[in-house]
């Protein structure tokens, strides 16, 4: 969709704008929850990787978006450290 990839340049231009997206991700339906978690894996950006981390940990969102966060976590390219210490928590839970 081009209105996702722009969202996503929008999201890798403007990092901050990222948290935005967590109320966002959990006020939306399955579809719009999902494609909204690859745009924050797809601009991979730090903040993007601590909204990830957030959905991962927090129990305001299904067990669903908690899986997709982590698999998202896993497939950024280059992972700040946080977020390979937070898969490495759960990879020893």
């Amino acid at each position: 969709m081009q209105s996702l990839d722009s969202l996503e340049k929008y999201i890798t231009l403007n990092p901050d704008e990222a948290k935005k997206l967590f109320k966002i991700i959990l006020n939306s339906d399955d579809q719009l929850s999902s494609s909204l978690i690859n745009v924050l894996e797809n601009s991979g950006t730090p903040e993007a990787q601590i909204v990830l981390t957030q959905i991962a940990k927090s129990e305001d969102f299904n067990h669903i978006n908690h899986l997709r966060a982590i698999i998202a976590l896993g497939g950024i390219e280059e992972p700040s450290p946080k977020s390979i210490d937070f898969l490495l928590d759960m990879y020893n839970l």
